[in-house]
Order: structure tokens, then C-alpha cells, then sequence
């Protein structure tokens, strides 16, 4: 009953690969472009952008059960060597659940184009059938076009393993977006996103500042059709609140929230 269950929740639910924040969750899951903290996520080359060590933690509610919740936490510290990121994610409840740990590296190649990479461990339990474990990497570049554009690429499992559940198959995923910051307070990011054997998945995602203290943020994706909306709380230099929730027509509405921390104000 659980191995059934189990295989439902891969087919339904996007895999854990899919780990995300709150403020990614408000913009359409746009990714493949993000040069924060946010890129632990998404795509790691934009960790090499950070100029302070941050950190986050992140929780949504999937479809608003609790059964399918996700919960990301992420740290992020730049050395003159590059940045070293570690992200841990969970996924599922007691009956069911993946988890994954990734330690990504990230650094600039001049002053135009960033690399990173990320090795991840997957470990996933299924009650009365037991516990598979898997390993794999998630590879990026990000290209600064130009003062405004940046444009990022990733692929998630390259080497095509499986989840180790019945060789069930692990995606491999190819992304390629834009981040367009068409002025101090207004961004604008893209995203094309390509698994095998499947339609292609198209994002938007705008992030307006309406003060330095309140960030308004929408989204929207294809594959299925998603709406999304979002607030970043600017509560100081050093800390933010973000809250967000998108809705799919069919499987109804999930609420996200997430906090990000950096220990030295950015400059």
C-alpha cells in the first residue's frame, strides 16, 4: 500500500530536486538565473555573487497537506577560493519522505561568468518497504550579459542514476533562464525547464520593491498551470521575512514561508 503511495507521490508531486524557498516559491519557481542565497536551489553558480555569508530556512505546505510538506534550510559562506554551500532538504511525513543534502562550490571565472556545482546525497523511506539511497550532482553556469542581464543554465543529474526504488528513474533536469533587473526596484526572471519525456515547463517571476522595507513579488508556470504571489519583510540590513503561496487549479493552494539571515550587511 505504501510502495503504491509512494509511487503516486513521484508522479504528482515535482521531486525534491525541486527544493525551494519561500521567495523562489513567490516568483513562479524561477531559478536558473539566482546569484543569492537562493541559488543553493536553483542553480549554484550564482552562490559565486555573494559578497557575506547567509543563511536560510524555508518551509511550504504542499496543496496544503501536511503529509506532502517541504522543508529547505541552506548557509552560503564566500572565501577568496570560491563559496562553499551546504542546503538540506525533507520531504514527505513518517509514512513516506526524501530527504537531501547537498554541498555545492561555486566560483567566478573573471568578471562576467560564474561555475558551480553541488554533490548531492538522496536518501528516500517508504514504511514497510524501507530505505533507498542515492547519489548524485547538479552542475551551472551564470553569465553577466550585461549591467541588467544575466543569463544562468543548470542540469540536475546528469549522469542519470536512479532513485534505487525498483531502478526507478531519478529526473535529469535542464534549465536555462534570464534575470532581467530593469531598475533598482524592478526584476524580472524567466525560466525554461526541460525533463525527459515531458513537456517543457515555461516561468515568470517580478519582484517590485515598493519601499526598502516591503518587496511585492508574483509568478506564474506552465505544467501544470500555477499561480504564485509573495511579500519579502525587510527587517533590517541583515534579516528577511518572506512569506508566499502559489495555486494550481487542480490540487489547490501552497502557502510558504521562509526567513534568510546574512551575518554581515551586504555592501
Amino acid at each position: 500500500m505504501y510502495k503504491i503511495f509512494a509511487s503516486l507521490l513521484i508522479l504528482i508531486i515535482p521531486f525534491i530536486g525541486f527544493s525551494q524557498t519561500a521567495e523562489i516559491l513567490g516568483m513562479g519557481n524561477t531559478r536558473a538565473a539566482r546569484n543569492d542565497i537562493h541559488a543553493l536551489f536553483g542553480n549554484q553558480a550564482g552562490l559565486a555573487q555573494l559578497e557575506s555569508t547567509s543563511m536560510l530556512v524555508s518551509t511550504e505546505r504542499r496543496f496544503n497537506l501536511a503529509a506532502i510538506s517541504n522543508h529547505s534550510a541552506g548557509i552560503a559562506i564566500p572565501t577568496k577560493a570560491g563559496t562553499f554551500g551546504l542546503a538540506v532538504n525533507y520531504f514527505g511525513f513518517s509514512e513516506y519522505n526524501e530527504q537531501k543534502i547537498g554541498i555545492a562550490y561555486a566560483r567566478k571565472l573573471g568578471k562576467k561568468f560564474n561555475v558551480g556545482a553541488q554533490f548531492d546525497y538522496i536518501g528516500t523511506r517508504i514504511r514497510d518497504f524501507g530505505t533507498a539511497n542515492t547519489y548524485t550532482v547538479e552542475v551551472g553556469v551564470l553569465a553577466n550579459i550585461n549591467k541588467k542581464l544575466d543569463l544562468g543554465a543548470h542540469f540536475f543529474n546528469p549522469i542519470g542514476v536512479d532513485r534505487g526504488i525498483d531502478t526507478e528513474p531519478l529526473e535529469s533536469i535542464v534549465s536555462i533562464g534570464l534575470r532581467y533587473q530593469a531598475s533598482a526596484q524592478f526584476l524580472i526572471m524567466a525560466d525554461v525547464e526541460a525533463e525527459l519525456d515531458f513537456p517543457p515547463r515555461y516561468k515568470l517571476g517580478i519582484d517590485y520593491s515598493l519601499s526598502n522595507l516591503i518587496q511585492l513579488r508574483i509568478g506564474a508556470y506552465t505544467e501544470p498551470t500555477t499561480v504564485s504571489f509573495g511579500i519579502g519583510l525587510n527587517i533590517n540590513d541583515k534579516f528577511i521575512l518572506d512569506l508566499a503561496s502559489s495555486y494550481q487549479t487542480a490540487l489547490g493552494i501552497t502557502p510558504g514561508i521562509g526567513i534568510r539571515y546574512d551575518l554581515e550587511s551586504k555592501k
